[in-house]
């Protein structure tokens, strides 16, 4: 298979952190998607013949750029962007001129705070990379800004996506969802509140989520009482078939301490901030957990 996805990258700038994305950008798409220096040149290859096709199969140059990326210097102090011999700026200036030609869409990625390089920062060749809006993948948003670029890639490359990876990122995290209610509202702190004044001891907080903006969710929360540890399993066992048979499915993040279940709604879809899903199911739930009591109390 012929790589649809070149990583470019300076090892000095940001070797470890392009590491994780080439193994993101893998285990998104299929074998041999991803042109990698580090693992796409094998013993025995020729390493320019090995970049060259590499960059000609390419329909998407993915261009990492940390803090230091436009700054590095060869030894006599020179910057290594303005060697004309130089492979990072080689591969730059090959993916520009195949996307003038429409072959090859050109991704800059900034990396930690880095800056999008400005256009009087670099000679007419490379002038071009400064007009390209970059996506951005920040240390305290990092599972987010790998999401939005393997969408961005996928879009560009014409390429799909794996959707079933046993739901496991390859640093063990929960893979996102599909997305298939985007068209939700989110709704504010302040409609948030106002809506659960019509429930009973629902609160609204905001949590750590590996899906959300920033790795921030909005959720809705409630800690269910009971009289045991069998009872409260009992009702997580009883309520997980009534959540399934909901139209749409909508599925809490909950756990169990001892006698208490603490339930938390959050709309994954629109990065994990409450609609009328959340407010709805955490309707339903309270239903299920009522006539669950009356039924224990009747006999």
């Amino acid at each position: 298979m012929a790589n649809s996805i070149f990583i470019s990258y300076r090892r000095a700038d940001s070797q470890h952190a392009t590491f994780a994305i080439a193994d993101r950008l893998r285990w998104a798409f299929e074998p041999g998607e991803v042109f990698f220096d580090r693992g796409s040149i094998r013993a025995g290859n020729e390493w320019p013949d090995s970049l060259r096709r590499g960059l000609e199969a390419a329909r998407v140059l993915v261009i990492v750029i940390g803090r230091t990326w436009l700054t590095i210097a060869d030894e006599w102090g020179r910057r290594r962007i303005d060697d004309p011999g130089d492979w990072v700026r080689r591969e730059i200036c090959s993916g520009l001129a195949a996307r003038e030609n429409g072959a090859t869409s050109v991704i800059p990625v900034l990396l930690g705070g880095a800056q999008q390089v400005r256009a009087e920062a670099l000679d007419p060749a490379l002038r071009a990379l400064a007009d390209i809006a970059p996506e951005r993948i920040d240390d305290h948003a990092w599972e987010d800004g790998l999401e939005r670029l393997i969408v961005a890639v996928a879009e560009a490359a014409g390429i799909s996506r794996i959707v079933n990876r046993g739901d496991r990122n390859p640093n063990g995290s929960p893979s996102r969802p599909p997305r298939n209610f985007s068209e939700q509202k989110r709704l504010s702190d302040a409609e948030v509140r106002m809506a659960l004044e019509q429930l009973a001891r629902w609160q609204l907080q905001w949590g750590s989520h590996p899906w959300g903006v920033g790795g921030q969710a909005q959720e809705i929360t409630k800690s269910y009482d009971f009289d045991s540890f069998a009872d409260a399993i009992d009702f997580m066992a009883q309520a997980s078939k009534e959540i399934d048979a909901w139209h749409p499915p909508h599925h809490p993040r909950w756990e169990n301490q001892w006698k208490v279940v603490n339930v938390y709604f959050s709309t994954w879809d629109v990065d994990c901030r409450v609609t009328k899903l959340d407010i709805d199911a955490a309707a339903k739930l309270d239903r299920l957990f009522e006539n669950r009591r009356v039924h224990l109390q009747n006999g």
